[in-house]
């Protein structure tokens, strides 16, 4: 079972396409877990995208087992730093489909950390390239 979140986009998400961008994100992981017969384990998946009459977006998304990751307070181990390579090395390997993914906003805030697992979420700057 998958406990869920939301992220609140910014205003005009929907005008800018930025919320869709990276829901389309999230469908492009589903789609390479399925074509590669690999699950992606402690990623973020989206369920849904909507806009408000209101004019305000979110994103539906799982939400990421742990903490951000930090040196002091909660620094990685062997196990989760393993398990974060793990992650990197299947995006960096991509599929014929979905070239390589890259991504772009990789930086402690978008890491959560336990002590068996690391998980990877907002993947908006995510960009795939086939080589």
């Amino acid at each position: 079972m998958y406990k869920l979140g939301y992220k609140k986009a910014k205003p005009d998400a929907m005008v800018n396409k930025s919320l869709m961008n990276e829901a389309e994100k999230l469908d492009i992981l589903f789609n390479l877990e399925q074509e590669i017969g690999v699950k992606l384990d402690n990623i973020q998946a989206g369920i849904a995208g909507f806009e408000l009459p209101c004019g305000e977006s979110y994103l539906v998304a799982t939400l990421i087992k742990g903490k951000r990751a930090n040196a002091q307070q909660n620094p990685f181990n062997e196990k989760n730093l393993e398990s974060l390579i793990d992650i990197l090395t299947i995006l960096d390997k991509g599929s014929d489909k979905t070239g390589r993914l890259m991504m772009y906003d990789l930086n402690l805030d978008n890491i959560n950390i336990t002590n068996e697992a690391a998980g990877v979420f907002d993947f908006e700057c995510m960009r795939g390239k086939k080589i």
